[in-house]
């Protein structure tokens, strides 16, 4: 069974990230929806019979292992982000503020919580307080949690790296966009037909060569310049 293949640290990296997608994405019920690869990945595992929180514990469990390699955590939490649930998300959080974690893990610990779309009071105030002491590449995925969230309170934190183009791992944009595209979330602008001010953060309203020409001279004098 894939949980139990899962929890064994004698199989190959690639026959446990198997398992975990196993446990974790919807690949025996919606094979239209899922990739070629993926399918092939999981063909030779048979579903899991453990319910959906059984199967999120396990998961849970490799992403707070620290004896477990850094590339299988961050599987097992990619799994936890396709399953929606935000179960174990005070166990999540003290990855997020462990400085000494790997940026990684803590990354993808930020992604989960927003795709998890958690807003418990005790979680937000983790991300606030992170925030402040985060490197870039982290911020990108808190900004993220951010915009998911949508509450004004985050605007003042977004708006200290608006203007930082640190590139962020993993992503074609930058801190900078990342911000600009949250705030336009927490703020709730849409435009005309009700669609969200730029599809994602690397739309072009958030960085275009045209508005960087013509606000240089502004931001070279310390001038906020974005949000208008």
């Amino acid at each position: 069974m894939p949980e139990s293949v899962a929890r064994d640290k004698t199989a190959s990296f690639e026959d446990r990230k198997a398992a975990i997608y196993c446990l974790t994405w919807k690949t025996r019920t919606q094979k239209k929806d899922s990739s070629e690869a993926l399918l092939q990945l999981t063909s030779e595992y048979p579903p899991s019979n453990l319910r959906k929180k059984q199967r999120h514990e396990v998961v849970l469990r490799l992403a707070i292992d620290e004896s477990e390699s850094t590339e299988l955590r961050k599987e097992a939490l990619v799994g936890i982000a396709q399953m929606g649930l935000t179960r174990g998300t005070r166990a999540l959080l003290t990855i997020l503020q462990n400085e000494n974690a790997p940026s990684t893990l803590r990354e993808e610990v930020a992604h989960v919580l927003g795709m998890t779309d958690e807003r418990r009071p005790f979680a937000i105030r983790a991300l606030m307080e992170t925030w402040k002491t985060a490197p870039p590449t982290v911020r990108v995925y808190i900004a993220y949690c951010f915009a998911c969230i949508g509450h004004k309170r985050f605007i003042p934190l977004l708006r200290e790296s608006q203007n930082d183009f640190t590139r962020a791992p993993d992503l074609w944009w930058t801190l900078a966009q990342e911000c600009r595209w949250a705030i336009t979330c927490c703020r709730k602008v849409r435009l005309v037909n009700g669609e969200w001010l730029g599809d994602s953060p690397d739309s072009p309203a958030f960085l275009s060569p045209r508005w960087e020409r013509e606000t240089q001279y502004l931001r070279a004098k310390g001038r906020s310049v974005w949000p208008r």
